[in-house]
């Protein structure tokens, strides 16, 4: 893993204030699997759904939001 590798590396800002905004709207939302939802979760969650998206892709997302 990166972070054996790199001993001083703190992460990257704000997401953990995310993973905190995250889990807190879930409990606010209530109901099963958001009440008991735990940080580790939410972090492998975005861990698994993380994809690199090509110029190509990129541009036809900004063009997509402009043009609503």
């Amino acid at each position: 893993m990166l972070s054996e590798a790199i001993h001083d590396f703190e992460g990257f800002p704000g997401i953990d204030g995310g993973v905190k905004k995250i889990i807190q709207t879930a409990r606010e939302v209530g109901g099963e699997g958001f009440v008991d939802m735990i940080d580790e979760e939410v972090e492998e969650h975005i861990e698994e759904h993380q994809e690199v998206l090509t110029n190509e892709e990129l541009e036809d997302l900004v063009k997509s939001s402009t043009e609503e």
